[in-house]
């Protein structure tokens, strides 16, 4: 019905506890009705002008991500967490306040 009314993007804002599986679920149901979507970052998160940012990811508050960083699709990188410079994050990974390194 969202898609009739004229509704193009959508936002799974589900978490994931010990498994991805329902969020992955969510987003291929609304792939295939055709949505597509934004990514949401907080405007107190640092974010290079060199990152790649994949849809559906949501960057928390005061996360930094760093030159050249590589964020999958429907990502979450929670609040403060650092993703430094050249490092990837696969789809649909969660990360809390940490350091991931290449």
């Amino acid at each position: 019905a969202l898609r009739d009314a004229g509704f193009d993007y959508a936002f799974i804002t589900v978490g994931s506890i010990k498994s991805t599986d329902l969020r992955r679920r969510l987003v291929k149901k609304a792939e295939e009705l055709g949505f597509m979507f934004p990514s949401i970052i907080d405007p107190s998160a640092v974010v290079a002008d060199s990152a790649n940012i994949g849809g559906g990811a949501f960057i928390g508050k005061n996360a930094v991500i760093n030159s050249d960083a590589r964020i999958g699709k429907h990502c979450i990188i929670n609040s403060g967490a650092i993703i430094e410079h050249e490092s990837t994050v696969g789809d649909f990974s969660v990360l809390m306040k940490s350091v991931l390194v290449k």
